[in-house]
């Protein structure tokens, strides 16, 4: 057995017999059998009333291992508020392929809660159609994971689960302490399936007593059946199939409509394509705002993107008054979207139409609708209005999770959630707005803080992590066929001209070097790293590669580089070298590349 602290984003690997997993604060990641990944995750969680998850710290933790094992006994602490919660978590990985992690928590306060205990997360990409067996509490069933997303538990009642996630392994997994399910997390683009307690057919949230005791146990079994041989394939490709850039634009705060003409001088010569506005039409108070944001635009030659949310009750004058406000502005419009305020989905009588007067006064406008929440609000969605355009959602990848690891994992959930939407909707598919954090909760079952006044705002979208995100996602999204993306907070790229700090970010470059290159179509690179480095040709003239953490120290390409750059993100220029290294966060540039073609 050995062990290395130096691997993704401060996880601790282990390698024990034919097995390995990553280790981070009572986080397993990434359980493989012999290179091939078999468990995504296994954790705890403590959900509040509204779902928030309730932060963990760590009090203490011992790791023991050797050949035969692996042992880990970690103390923690789940608070905020009034919320107080300790639990001993214990772990125990042995050679022959047993995995148990228990969970001992007790509540040391009294609280609400939608949740508490075990999650595992299993990774789409390889049990995605596989068959499975399932021990129910009245029996067994035979089933299979489904390959287009499920909008609702496609597994429910789990005492027992069975699949062959490869020809050589057979995976057995025993829960214990409560009723688990599975949901698809696909809905929320995040690249897994969740197996989690207690099932959401119960009522929430519910007391927590102070002294109240929980306890849960994952038990896994991996059978290796026959010897594994491994076919690990280190090149890298790229393929000869082309996809074109969505067009992409930025989206201004709701709660402030405040932008000045000189960030709209600046995205107009970057070449963004459009401006993303979200109107509450019963907000009447916020209408100048609109009327002036709407008339910089037209001054400055930006299309305008607009998300519209009504209301059963909205009045009829309201309706009158925005519409005059838009015929004012002569401004062009890219697309307009159209929302219910309380299911945020494109239904109802009075979304139909309110689409009519907007075909009346704009009838060669582009109209919309989907969900203003997440793919899940829409894939539940029993119909909606007829006649649209286009479907769109949003995105944010923090949902569940909010580590480094979690962002690029789910990636990929970018394609299955646009793809799956494309083919159930036969309708092309805007996606936005796409913040890293959430700016809206769209589950709470209280009014407080159901509305980020930030805008999803996360640090990381200063850092040069927040900018490879961000080219990761665009890559995705081209991918998938999708043809119109907006992003976070144009305020938070484009700094006002009066804010104190002028600094320009990662972000900011970021867009403006993919901007330059939006005419063209890009390929894309395959390789042996997949959720750590990605990879695209530009019109088969050059190749981008990028990063996103430290990797060990095994080769990333087959090709010969004649020519390499990097791409300076404090500068925002690319930058010629000898050589490259893709051992840190970092985005290269080759050009006259002899390349292998699949």
């Amino acid at each position: 057995m050995n062990s290395s602290d130096n691997t993704l984003w401060g996880y601790r690997k282990f390698n024990i017999s034919k097995f390995s997993f990553l280790y981070k604060d009572c986080f397993i990641r990434r359980i493989t059998v012999d290179e091939t990944e078999i468990i995504r995750a296994i954790y705890p969680a403590v959900r509040d009333q509204n779902w928030e998850t309730i932060p963990m710290l760590i009090t203490n933790t011992n790791v023991s291992s050797n050949h035969e094992q692996v042992s880990i006994i970690t103390q923690v602490l789940f608070q905020e508020g009034i919320i107080d919660y300790q639990a001993i978590i214990e772990i125990v990985f042995t050679h022959d392929g047993n995995l148990k992690y228990h969970f001992d928590g007790i509540a040391k306060s009294d609280f609400l809660k939608n949740r508490i205990g075990l999650n595992m997360l299993l990774p789409v990409e390889n049990v995605c159609g596989k068959h499975f067996t399932v021990k129910h509490s009245t029996g067994w069933e035979d089933g299979k994971f489904p390959v287009h997303i499920s909008p609702h538990q496609p597994i429910k009642d789990i005492k027992t689960l069975i699949w062959e996630p490869t020809d050589q392994t057979r995976v057995e997994v025993h829960f214990h302490g409560d009723i688990f399910e599975m949901e698809d997390q696909r809905n929320w683009t995040d690249a897994s399936f969740k197996i989690y307690s207690t099932p959401l057919s119960e009522p929430f949230p519910v007391l927590v007593r102070k002294n109240t005791n929980i306890n849960q146990t994952i038990c896994i079994k991996f059978n290796i059946q026959k010897e594994n041989i491994s076919h690990v394939n280190n090149n890298t490709y790229y393929s000869e199939t082309e996809y074109a850039f969505p067009q992409i634009g930025l989206c201004v705060n709701p709660l402030n409509y405040a932008i000045a003409p000189e960030q709209l001088q600046t995205i107009k010569n970057i070449n963004f394509d459009f401006i993303h506005l979200t109107v509450d039409i019963d907000n009447e108070v916020s209408y100048p705002q609109i009327q002036q944001a709407i008339t910089y635009c037209n001054e400055n030659n930006l299309p305008v993107k607009l998300s519209v949310i009504i209301s059963e009750n909205s009045e009829d004058y309201w309706y009158d008054r925005f519409f005059n406000i838009l015929k004012q502005s002569n401004q062009t419009f890219f697309a307009v979207e159209v929302f219910d305020k309380k299911s945020f989905l494109t239904q109802g009588k009075h979304i139909e139409a309110f689409i009519k007067i907007i075909k009346e006064y704009f009838p060669s406008v582009m109209i919309g609708g989907g969900t203003y929440a997440y793919y899940a609000e829409l894939n539940r969605s029993l119909k909606l209005s007829e006649g649209l355009d286009f479907i769109s959602f949003s995105v944010s990848p923090q949902v569940h999770a909010f580590d480094d690891l979690t962002l690029f994992e789910n990636l990929k959930g970018l394609e299955y959630a646009a793809r799956d939407g494309a083919e159930k909707f036969k309708s092309s598919i805007h996606v936005g707005p796409i913040t890293l954090k959430q700016r809206m909760n769209f589950v709470a079952t209280s009014q407080e803080s159901i509305i980020d006044p930030l805008f999803g705002y996360d640090q990381r979208q200063s850092e040069v992590l927040g900018a490879l995100w961000t080219l990761g996602s665009i890559y995705r999204l081209a991918l998938s066929g999708v043809k119109a993306a907006s992003y976070f907070n144009i305020s938070d790229i484009i700094h006002a001209p009066k804010k104190a700090i002028q600094k320009t970010i990662p972000l900011f470059y970021l867009f403006s070097e993919i901007l330059k290159n939006k005419e063209c179509n890009i390929c894309p690179i395959k390789h042996y790293f997949p959720d750590i480095i990605d990879g695209f040709s530009i019109d088969n003239k050059e190749i981008w590669i990028w990063n996103y953490s430290s990797l060990p120290s095994e080769p990333v390409a087959n090709f010969n580089v004649k020519q390499a750059y990097k791409f300076n993100f404090s500068i925002g220029l690319w930058e010629k070298v000898d050589d490259f290294n893709l051992k840190e966060i970092s985005l290269f540039k080759f050009t006259d590349v002899e390349k292998n073609i699949i």
